[in-house]
């Protein structure tokens, strides 16, 4: 009777951290969306020409649409730490991938973009993966004891992303390399803040009080927290950079990808979530895992405002000064585009 009970409480757990999850994945689309608008107001005035040309803009944090989109990234943040505190993060993380599928759904609803049987079909394969790949995961994954030495890992590997990503974003290296670290980062960054949650959780409902916190202490806890707030802005440092270096599709992917991967290996490997995992479980991973994969990259292939991004170059001339007219200056297309670019940088707040 007791074991199924104590049964019931666990995937009572598993479904509200599922529920928080998505939850998460709509709060993260929806705010991003507002965002996006406010710096598009912002950045252009009724004539089409970038603010940045005009030289000053408005403040984002007078905009109420932006205050608005960050209340809801804030809000996003708590839900989804939530979630990583009741399931296992190789379940959590991956339902983030949903965020991309509203995302995708909000720009076609509200800019009135044509849905393509490619975008259909692309939103259908990451659903249907995430899904299959969610349902397995519920199966299997666990959050048990840790395994020794695994703070000590994560620890480890927050350090590792925080100097490679910023040597990377540093020295200007490779879009793909900076792409790479930064989903790395914020993969990583998930798993401890999972650990750093359920850590917690254990302590308080254990009531130990003081010896409860050394514990904690003990564990490295507090350096788990450094790191991951380190390796946060690291990994945003790196998004910047590598927008400037390739597009914003690529990144947008890239980030949707790598994040619940690394994510879920750490989960597996480190944690030990997926522990009596079958050969057909595994196998079942592998390909529902690789079809959401395949998904997203589609997915960023074929999303309406990437495939109708205009190529053109504005004209903006300067205020005459007392050396004359400076003549008109070419805006490039990335320069004219880097409000709507950069807000993608928001997706790093799926890295807790």
């Amino acid at each position: 009777m007791w074991s199924r009970g104590f049964l019931r409480s666990v995937w009572s757990m598993v479904l509200i951290s599922v529920v928080l999850a998505l939850l998460a994945a709509g709060t993260l689309a929806v705010g991003t969306h507002l965002q996006h608008h406010a710096i598009r107001s912002r950045d252009t005035d009724d004539a089409g020409v970038p603010s940045s040309a005009r030289g000053g803009s408005e403040l984002l944090v007078l905009q109420p649409l932006w205050l608005l989109g960050l209340g809801l990234l804030v809000l996003e943040t708590v839900l989804n730490v939530a979630a990583l505190g009741l399931g296992p993060v190789a379940l959590v993380q991956p339902i983030g991938t949903v965020s991309l599928v509203i995302a995708v759904l909000i720009s076609v609803r509200v800019f009135g973009r044509r849905v393509t049987a490619p975008l259909v079909g692309s939103i259908a394969l990451t659903l249907i993966s995430v899904v299959g790949f969610v349902g397995i995961s519920a199966r299997y994954a666990s959050t048990g004891p840790l395994l020794p030495g695994s703070v000590a890992w994560l620890n480890g590997m927050l350090l590792l992303a925080s100097v490679v990503g910023a040597v990377l974003a540093a020295t200007r290296a490779g879009h793909l390399a900076l792409v790479g670290v930064a989903g790395l980062a914020f993969g990583t960054v998930a798993a401890s803040a999972h650990v750093v949650t359920t850590s917690v959780i254990a302590t308080v409902r254990a009531g130990t009080g003081v010896a409860g916190v050394v514990d904690l202490l003990a564990h490295g806890v507090p350096i788990t927290l450094v790191g991951m707030a380190v390796a946060s802005a690291v990994g945003m440092w790196a998004v910047q950079v590598a927008y400037t270096s390739g597009p914003p599709e690529t990144v947008l992917a890239g980030l949707t990808v790598l994040d619940p991967m690394m994510a879920v290996t750490i989960g597996a490997l480190v944690l030990g979530e997926y522990r009596g995992l079958t050969g057909a479980a595994a196998l079942g991973l592998f390909v529902t895992g690789a079809a959401a994969v395949a998904g997203v990259l589609l997915l960023a292939r074929f999303h309406p405002c990437g495939q109708e991004r205009p190529v053109v170059r504005t004209e903006v001339r300067r205020t005459a000064t007392s050396h004359g007219d400076e003549g008109p200056v070419q805006v490039e297309p990335d320069a004219v585009d880097a409000a709507e670019t950069g807000v993608l940088t928001l997706h790093a707040a799926r890295s807790i």
